[in-house]
């Protein structure tokens, strides 16, 4: 399950990039993304800022409770991140944004059937995510270096 919270909490970690957008008058609804926008700027601060849901979720039994925990925390689906990482706004943007959309596509899947496949399935969907390319590389090593700037 850690690796799944993991890569939920990746997710919502990105997402707090829509403060680009926003700035940049390039997206309307800002109240809607207030939790994401009040993520610390840094990256490594804001992934320690997220530790509590982190650990919150690692003590839940299913996929569904791990997504619905990151939604109530953030007042955000996975489904929600989808449809702002689809926006046009992103276009041409350093952060977040459009390069996530299809890996978002791919972990909305992979919660759906978490709870009903095998563990070498569960694996095998894993590293199909984290092997996805976004804007400045592999999911893995994003994910990989945020680890680190917790020890």
């Amino acid at each position: 399950m850690i690796e799944l919270v993991d890569l939920i909490c990746l997710f919502y970690h990105e997402a707090r990039n829509v403060r680009h957008p926003i700035k940049a008058g390039k997206l309307s609804n800002n109240s809607k993304y207030n939790k994401l926008t009040h993520l610390s700027k840094n990256r490594n601060q804001a992934w320690k800022d997220m530790s509590r849901i982190r650990e919150k979720s690692l003590q839940l039994h299913t996929a569904i409770e791990i997504k619905d925990a990151f939604q109530n925390e953030f007042d955000l689906s996975i489904e929600d991140l989808l449809q702002l990482y689809r926006k046009p706004c992103w276009k041409h943007s350093l952060y977040g944004g459009n390069k996530w959309a299809p890996i978002c596509m791919k972990l909305l899947k992979l919660t759906s059937i978490f709870d009903s496949i095998d563990e070498k399935q569960r694996c095998f969907s894993i590293n199909e995510i984290k092997a996805m390319e976004h804007n400045t590389g592999r999911v893995s090593i994003k994910l990989e270096d945020l680890k680190n700037s917790l020890l």
